[in-house]
């Protein structure tokens, strides 16, 4: 994703919400048909090169409210670290992601501590900070980002729930991953008391490249073959974007943001 739209963020009422300003660069939320809230927080600062996603714990206490303040917090603090002229770069950039991501947390806390209608209230929290042909990515959840490279779909992001572990250790095969009860059992998350450990990672995203940014509500109900078949398909961005949400909530996404 990249573009020159203004920044934008989504999280209330309104079912589904599109922005879409530059030819290669579109947000979207959709709050789908079960929950009356959206959850979802979605940021796309001024010439694109920063993206974040949140998306609030479903279930649980004032979940709009964390992905929101998670996003804002994060925002504010990479704008005044990592979007000015004296930023650093390369490796140093990432840990002025981490930190930014430990402010996110430290502030998601501090007003569920404040508030008792709000303890226990989280998200998940992606973000991308685009320079040239360089891409970092830092997460804390299940928010996934792809790439697509011509005709090949590459995922970025490792899940922090109890499924992609046990996977990873070889307990659960990944074709039995669909069904599973542990697939949306998150490890970590912002607002956790337990603390966090942002997932930091740097690669190259050529010109001609597509990122994708998303949580659950999209990638849950779909496979990444469906993903790769719906970005590969000729379109507008946007409208991309759209018959991505369409195809998740046919098959039965409940939220989603991308």
């Amino acid at each position: 994703m990249n573009g020159s739209p203004s920044g934008w963020r989504s999280s209330g009422l309104k079912s589904r919400e599109v922005h879409c300003r530059a030819p290669t660069l579109c947000a979207l939320t959709d709050t789908g048909p079960l929950r009356p809230i959206n959850e979802d927080c979605v940021y796309v600062s001024a010439h694109g090169e920063l993206l974040i996603i949140a998306d609030g714990l479903g279930g649980h206490a004032a979940g709009e409210v964390a992905s929101a303040l998670a996003v804002v917090t994060l925002r504010d603090h990479l704008e005044t670290t990592v979007l000015t002229e004296s930023a650093p770069t390369g490796a140093d950039l990432l840990p002025a992601l981490a930190a930014g991501f430990q402010a996110a947390h430290r502030a998601v806390l501090d007003a569920a501590a404040a508030r008792p209608e709000w303890r226990g209230m989280g998200t998940t929290l992606l973000a991308a900070v685009c320079r040239g042909a360089d891409l970092y990515l830092a997460h804390v959840g299940d928010g996934r980002a792809y790439r697509l490279s011509g005709t090949h779909l590459e995922r970025l992001t490792e899940d922090h729930t109890a499924l992609a572990r046990l996977i990873r250790d070889g307990v659960v095969a990944p074709d039995a991953a669909a069904r599973h009860p542990l697939r949306h059992h998150l490890l970590q998350a912002i607002g956790d008391r337990a603390g966090i450990r942002p997932e930091l990672a740097h690669y190259r995203l050529p010109a001609g490249d597509c990122l994708l940014l998303c949580s659950d509500g999209l990638w849950s109900p779909l496979t990444d073959a469906d993903l790769a078949d719906l970005l590969r398909a000729p379109a507008e961005v946007c409208r991309q974007a759209e018959r991505l949400a369409e195809r998740a909530l046919a098959a039965g996404g409940l939220d989603s943001a991308r």
